[in-house]
């Protein structure tokens, strides 16, 4: 195994040119004297042993070689100086492009920013080089290649104690930050035209994912499907985290591995198994790119890639050899990548699988079969070994790198792993079919995404079940350096002895049945959100929310205000919305707060908005003018609302606008008997008095804001706060801050309470 062993030495001279500060000269010179002594046949033949399959001074001249790429690759920070000089010299004027796809999430938008010109206060010029990263508002949409203008401050990165941003962004060849700067776009676009077209490409497949499915299950298909995840609820992200199930949402040497299979499989029925293998890499290496290419898709797909040569060639030496090869040569490009963790954590997981996966699938299915030779015993098997055992092989040698970076045991792993694990294939398959064809044939594509539906959100109230177990994870005490060396040394030394065997995973899916029972849960989802003819109003427990989801009699769907996170939204309208009803037929605007109604411009984009009415005026606050300029773009209709005009949603169901109080229009809704009153973040006073003038007698009331002071003698009887309340509730009040998410339905008659 000569690769092996050169491909270590290379990555132990990177280690050593990072713990050793020599100058670029002195690894030179090792690496040339150890050439002269191999070129030359008297020391070459000289210089060896009989364990080692190379000449001796092979080694130190591919150590030499790796400290001195990492002693150069150090070096090029010097060619940012120039920039980094500018740190907190205040406002500059910084001319560049973006050099990465922009990363968009709910609050902020990042863009990797190559500097080309800088303009001082003073009129000083001058040319820069360096990445810069840059934070701005979501509003403005940015592209790959796009060049740019930005006024601001240069800054080093910000560190923490919990976890070192500065060196994260260091390893990306970033040492400078600008926060909120003035952007303004150029003329002129750079970078590679094939990267801009692929993200284009990516954008509108991820426009496609939230338009055909509910929140949180379109953050799942982002994330598995285009690496997009960003877009889940921070409870829902936890409990990944929680589970020890996050490789699942993000692109990863796991997922890696699924399409790898994936295609191997269909392919393997059209090609003889050697070509199908090569097409199959050549598709996830297309796949990878379109993705994003950056440079931890890129590594799990070479990873994964390894994992698929080492089943197909069932020799762990030859793996070996590829795998250490495969990290050296990434680590050419970018000698910082052996302190990343998701760098540790792909090569430790693909070595797993690579020494353990086979042998214990082999010793499973031995010792199955012996005792029970029914078939269904090879059957049983073959899942275990490729839903728990390879699990339990990346685990063996991953566990040390969790350990020492997050302090965290997963508990739940092995039971999560297995009862997820089957549905992820064709949700992948699925998934990307509805997009794929989406992008050509959005009908038929949105009926492919109506059967990967139930298997996303299988996945999502599953990992959240689970993760809400007390026992589902240990903090543990820091796991120090020392102690991942002893643990290797010990796991290790035992796998010497192991022998190798064949492992050639089972599939005997039973397609039909999986069909017929995905389609039953379509159907019954369909079912459950038909139209009842009663009243239904769901109440969401989210912070600083005034969402209200307003479900018709006759089936229309109409959102008042909204809440901060669209992710915290969108998750929970997921659970009120019909998968295949990707639809608001109305959203109004009561709020004069800005805080309630910041979520609703991301919401815009993943929902179809049949029109918005708007009770306050549209300059009310910087956020509404944005939600103006938002709908504006998107060409949904939009229409102020007077006081006293009514809303008619037939059959039966009528929304009153009424005089505002203190900036909030409050909303009286009529339904058969039933009235109904939707105030603010505040006791309404004047609009209950009103109301009684008029002779109206309320069977509820709904008042949307934290801590509000409620009388104790309030009526009506029946009343829900939507928030955290402030001091203790009168009789018959509830609150979601206290008891979460609440539904009210009503026939008309009464008005019934319920939980989710």
């Amino acid at each position: 195994m000569p690769l092996f062993w050169l491909a270590l030495a290379f990555l132990s001279g990177v280690g050593l040119a990072a713990a050793f500060s020599l100058p670029a000269w002195g690894w030179g010179g090792l690496s040339l004297l150890s050439a002269a002594g191999l070129a030359w046949p008297p020391v070459r033949h000289r210089w060896r042993v009989s364990w080692l399959p190379l000449p001796l001074l092979a080694l130190p001249l591919a150590l030499g070689t790796g400290a001195l790429r990492y002693t150069l690759h150090q070096s090029t920070h010097n060619s940012t100086q120039r920039l980094i000089a500018w740190h907190a010299q205040g406002q500059v004027t910084l001319t560049g492009w973006i050099c990465a796809p922009p990363d968009r999430r709910e609050r902020v938008t990042l863009l990797t920013v190559c500097a080309e010109q800088l303009e001082a206060p003073a009129g000083n010029i001058q040319k820069v080089q360096g990445r810069v990263l840059v934070t701005l508002w979501p509003f403005q949409t940015w592209d790959y290649g796009q060049r740019l203008e930005l006024r601001g401050a240069l800054n080093p990165p910000e560190e923490s104690e919990a976890f070192s941003y500065r060196a994260y962004l260091e390893r990306r060849g970033i040492y400078t930050q600008m926060t909120y700067p003035l952007a303004r776009p150029l003329p002129g676009p750079r970078g590679n035209p094939l990267i801009a077209g692929l993200e284009a490409l990516r954008q509108r497949a991820y426009a496609l994912a939230n338009r055909f499915y509910p929140q949180p299950e379109a953050a799942l298909v982002s994330g598995i499907l285009l690496g997009l995840d960003e877009d889940f609820p921070l409870p829902l992200e936890r409990a990944y985290q929680i589970t020890g199930t996050a490789h699942i949402i993000a692109i990863s040497g796991f997922n890696m591995t699924l399409l790898s299979g994936t295609l191997l499989a269909v392919l393997g029925r059209i090609f003889p198994l050697g070509t199908a293998s090569f097409l199959s890499l050549i598709g996830m290496g297309l796949y990878a790119l379109l993705v994003g290419g950056d440079p931890a898709v890129l590594r799990a797909a070479l990873m994964s890639g390894l994992a698929l040569l080492a089943r197909l060639i069932g020799r762990s030496s030859a793996a070996l050899n590829a795998l250490a090869f495969s990290a050296a040569l990434l680590c050419l490009f970018n000698p910082t990548l052996p302190w990343d963790v998701s760098f540790q954590l792909s090569v430790m997981a693909t070595l797993g699988l690579i020494l353990y996966a086979e042998p214990l699938q082999s010793a499973f299915t031995r010792t199955l079969t012996q005792r029970w030779r029914a078939p269904w015993a090879g059957r049983l098997a073959a899942a275990m070994g490729e839903y728990v055992l390879v699990t339990l092989a990346a685990q063996v040698t991953t566990l040390p790198v969790l350990l020492a970076h997050f302090r965290r045991f997963s508990l739940s792993l092995l039971i999560a792993n297995p009862l997820i694990l089957p549905a992820q294939p064709a949700l992948m398959v699925l998934g990307g079919l509805s997009l794929l064809i989406g992008l050509l044939a959005p009908a038929v594509g949105q009926v492919l995404a109506g059967l990967a539906w139930p298997l996303a959100a299988y996945t999502n109230r599953l990992v959240l079940g689970l993760s809400q177990n007390a026992l589902a994870s240990l903090t543990l005490p820091p796991f120090e350096f020392g102690s991942v060396v002893l643990y290797y040394a010990v796991v290790l030394g035992f796998t010497l002895a192991w022998r190798q065997a064949a492992w050639r995973p089972a599939l005997r899916g039973s397609l039909l049945i999986g069909a017929l029972g995905l389609s039953t849960v379509l159907a019954w989802n369909g079912v459950l959100y038909r139209p009842d003819g009663n009243l239904h109003l769901a109440l969401f427990d989210l912070p600083d929310s005034q969402a209200v989801l307003i479900r018709a009699p006759g089936g229309q769907t109409l959102l008042l205000d909204g809440a901060p996170s669209a992710n915290a939204l969108d998750a929970q309208l997921g659970h009120y919305l019909p998968v295949l009803g990707r639809r608001l037929d109305a959203m109004l605007v009561t709020s004069p707060r800005a805080a309630p109604l910041e979520g609703l411009i991301l919401s815009l984009q993943r929902y179809e908005v049949g029109r918005v009415f708007w009770a306050t005026a549209t300059a009310t606050t910087r956020t509404h003018t944005r939600l103006a300029r938002a709908l504006d773009t998107a060409g949904i209709p939009q229409q102020p609302l007077a006081t006293a005009q009514v809303l008619d949603l037939p059959p039966d169901l009528a929304l009153t606008v009424l005089p505002a109080e203190q900036g909030q229009v409050p909303l009286l809704v009529h339904h058969g008997r039933l009235d109904l009153l939707i105030a603010g973040a505040v006791w309404p006073t004047e609009t209950l008095a009103h109301l009684n003038a008029q002779g109206v007698t309320l069977d509820g009331l709904i008042l949307r804001g934290e801590g509000i002071a409620i009388p104790a003698d309030a009526l009506p009887d029946l009343g829900v706060l939507v928030g955290q309340p402030g001091q203790p509730l009168p009789p018959g009040w509830l609150a979601t801050g206290l008891h979460g998410t609440l539904e009210l339905t009503s026939d008309g008659q009464n008005l019934r309470l319920g939980w989710r």
